[in-house]
């Protein structure tokens, strides 16, 4: 079934999960357009998340939080000091 988010999502639902479907267009094709809402995301707020303790969240005043392990492939800049392990 296509799954249509706005630009710059992927997601894939975990089998069994809620979500929603959509018929649309012509043919009243369906389309998977979300599930429920995470617990504790703030109005405005992106909260990106795989499993509970992992995540991305972009927050209303500009941060951008990483929970669970980090890693980086590639160059690492953190005020235009790149940083060698």
């Amino acid at each position: 079934m296509t799954v249509c988010l706005p630009g710059g999502y992927h997601w894939t639902p975990q089998p069994g999960q809620a979500v929603l479907v959509v018929k649309s267009g012509p043919e009243g094709s369906p389309c998977l357009v979300g599930a429920p809402e995470a617990e504790g995301t703030v109005p405005g707020e992106v909260w990106l998340s795989v499993a509970p303790g992992v995540g991305v969240r972009l927050t209303k005043d500009g941060k951008l939080r990483l929970q669970g392990p980090v890693e980086v492939d590639g160059t690492l800049t953190v005020n235009g000091q790149e940083v060698v392990p």
